[in-house]
């Protein structure tokens, strides 16, 4: 079993249930954890025996920027953005936080945390 990890990818998104945070959209930062099953015996150090960084981030923007009204909402689609790309993943833990999450107000952040498995 591999842990594969990805974190800290930020994205200026418009999630929010209040009008805005649309407008205005909200930083977040994405944390991916990807579980698989690596063949180190056969592997030939090329990138298609393992996870793309690149492919998983681009797979996060994308649905973050989407107009979404719940975190857990991304959470869903970013999944499965992730396992139509990865079918063989075995476990998939997604950790959004909103910075600045209320207006006026001092909070650091707000997260969801979520772990899929297959």
């Amino acid at each position: 079993m591999s842990i594969i990890g990805i974190e800290g990818i930020e994205v200026k998104a418009p999630v929010g249930v209040y009008s805005w945070e649309k407008e205005e959209g909200r930083i977040f930062l994405v944390d991916v954890t990807l579980e698989t099953d690596i063949d180190f015996s056969n592997i030939e150090d090329e990138l298609d025996q393992t996870i793309d960084y690149e492919k998983v981030c681009n797979i996060v923007k994308a649905n973050m920027v989407k107009k979404f009204n719940l975190i857990e909402t991304v959470l869903e689609e970013i999944y499965k953005g992730i396992i139509k790309e990865y079918p063989k993943l075995i476990k998939v833990r997604l950790k959004v936080r909103k910075l600045n999450p209320i207006r006026n107000e001092k909070v650091n952040s707000a997260f969801v945390e979520t772990l899929f498995i297959k």
